[in-house]
């Protein structure tokens, strides 16, 4: 019951993978993008709004399972974590194991996305309850959860014409984002996941997370908290803002996209001068609607990752 998702780029060395940023300066093109969904079970009942993102150091870890679980799991981990994404599996799978008794249908997952930005960034997938050890993601893609099938079908038809552009070495930061946020809604089918949308990004300037405004933080991140890890409710209904205002464009990228593969189609079928035009403008627009979201997010990632007033 949920939906969970990490994908990775690192520079290729069979691919230019710099590139140029809004404001024109020269960066590094390896970031990461984690989502979820809200939705969650403390094996009694269904609720909504539940924290399954989890800012551990540089990583990110996305858990599936009791929401109970994953949380006592986080807060122990976090007084102590390691700082590679695998030393950080191991470690959840041993307090895992060590302090939750398990019953026969329980199941217990998580994600690990982060590393070193400067050098390579990892994926990893842990099966709690099964496997012992975790398992690097060589793509840098990872998904699980009851949306998971779904997700998997649809990269499935996106491949087979060639539309994806999720796992393309030459993807930037706001295809992924958009392309996370398009499966996360094709996640919803599941009955088990809901639309409480919740992001890390994962760049050279640093991390930051993003929770949908209904989403109960058990553990806030920096970007929602003071130095002693207190909630700060006026830097919450910023990040509501820009929550809502990444959301608008997101959906406008959707638009865009589903616009272009329209048309695209209808002129595959015969030449026509106005529909060419059209494909134009269109393309035009996405690539603004694309440069939008990036310099939201590259602006709320520097944000919360420059020194704050002594007094927060």
């Amino acid at each position: 019951m949920t939906n969970v998702m990490a994908v990775v780029h690192n520079p290729s060395s069979t691919v230019d993978r710099q590139g140029v940023l809004f404001d024109n300066t020269s960066y590094n093109t390896r970031f990461g993008v984690v989502l979820a969904d809200g939705l969650g079970s403390n094996g009694r009942e269904v609720t909504r709004g539940n924290q399954k993102v989890f800012r551990i150091g540089q990583n990110y870890v996305l858990g599936t399972g009791r929401g109970d679980h994953i949380t006592f799991v986080m807060q122990e981990i976090a007084k102590n974590p390691p700082s590679t994404p695998q030393g950080l599996g191991d470690r959840i799978i041993r307090t895992s194991r060590k302090y939750i008794r398990f019953d026969k249908d329980d199941v217990l997952h998580f994600i690990i996305a982060g590393g070193n930005p400067a050098k390579k960034l990892e994926v990893y997938r842990l099966h709690v309850t099964s496997i012992q050890k975790p398992l690097l993601c060589e793509g840098g893609f990872a998904i699980d959860g009851s949306g998971a099938d779904f997700v998997g079908k649809a990269l499935e038809r996106e491949g087979q014409l060639g539309l994806s552009t999720l796992l393309s070495p030459g993807a930037t930061l706001a295809e992924t984002v958009s392309s996370l946020y398009d499966l996360g809604h094709v996640a919803r089918k599941s009955a088990g996941v809901n639309e409480e949308f919740q992001y890390g990004f994962i760049t050279p300037s640093g991390l930051a997370t993003l929770y949908h405004p209904r989403v109960w933080l058990a553990m806030p991140p920096r970007e929602y908290s003071d130095k002693n890890g207190k909630f700060l409710p006026q830097i919450a209904q910023a990040n509501n803002e820009m929550y809502w205002a990444l959301d608008q464009h997101l959906y406008k990228a959707y638009q865009t996209l589903f616009d272009f593969n329209r048309v695209a189609t209808a002129l595959r079928q015969g030449h026509d001068t106005q529909l060419h035009r059209l494909l134009i403008e269109i393309g035009d627009e996405r690539t603004r609607v694309l440069e939008g979201i990036t310099r939201r997010i590259m602006d709320y990632v520097r944000l919360h990752n420059q020194d704050r007033p002594k007094n927060i």
